[in-house]
């Protein structure tokens, strides 16, 4: 068959051939920005510009009092799975008296309501938060919920908090975090760090992949953080 006379195949690939020039274009002014920030980075580095603040281990081996009172947000639906270790060890290794974690779970979820009430183990620093609408909806809504019982808490109380730490019900926490952003808050009004992604060894092609994939996303971020001191300064490097 042929139509212009070019065959309906020759015609085919002359147009994959064009989508294929549209996507490499488009490819490539995506990478600019990207390029130009890594060259940035590594002209404030080169010149000294930017400056990683090292901060001694062994000063955050024992947990301290804060400074002020700290608010842990984490957001859960359906997570019974997960959140249970997740708070035993929160609570375990953050022993400070000025922590208040905000757990937030859904009416139509009770056997995420139970893993919470069975891992708190009566904690008073714990808060179970349930919305009035049924999950899921979205991170963002069950977050909103969570600061509305926060800001009723501050009313009820008349003690404002300090810290808001935003958590996933799956992540484990380093013992010396809660130090170290109550420490960086007194030069920053917004504070990042990074977050490890382990090696599954059951799952070396999609979870090695993953953790990859995470690692890169992360230092990405940190260096484009990095390069608005006006907002993140000292950036302090640590795991959580």
């Amino acid at each position: 068959m042929f139509l212009g006379g070019f065959t309906l195949a020759e015609w085919f690939v002359l147009v994959q051939h064009e989508l294929l020039l549209f996507a490499a274009a488009f490819f490539a002014l995506g990478m600019i920005d990207e390029f130009a920030l890594d060259c940035l980075y590594a002209w404030f580095r080169l010149t000294g510009r930017i400056r990683t603040q090292r901060v001694d281990e062994r000063s955050l081996a024992e947990p301290r009092s804060l400074a002020g009172r700290a608010a842990v947000f984490i957001p859960a639906w359906q997570e019974a799975a997960v959140i249970g270790p997740t708070l035993t060890h929160m609570l375990d290794v953050w022993r400070q008296d000025e922590l208040v974690v905000y757990v937030g779970c859904y009416r139509n979820d009770p056997a995420t309501m139970a893993a919470v009430m069975a891992s708190v183990r009566g904690d008073p620093r714990v808060r179970l938060v349930v919305h009035d609408r049924k999950g899921p909806t979205s991170k963002a809504d069950c977050l909103n919920r969570i600061y509305l019982a926060m800001a009723e808490d501050e009313q009820r109380t008349g003690a404002d908090f300090r810290m808001v730490v935003q958590h996933d019900a799956e992540d484990m926490v380093d013992p010396a975090a809660l130090d170290l952003l109550d420490a960086a808050l007194w030069h920053a009004h917004f504070v990042q760090l990074p977050v490890i992604a382990l090696p599954q060894k059951h799952s070396a092609w999609i979870g090695s992949h993953y953790a990859d994939e995470f690692a890169e996303s992360h230092s990405f971020v940190i260096r484009k953080l990095r390069l608005h001191r006006h907002s993140l300064q000292p950036q302090i490097r640590t795991f959580c």
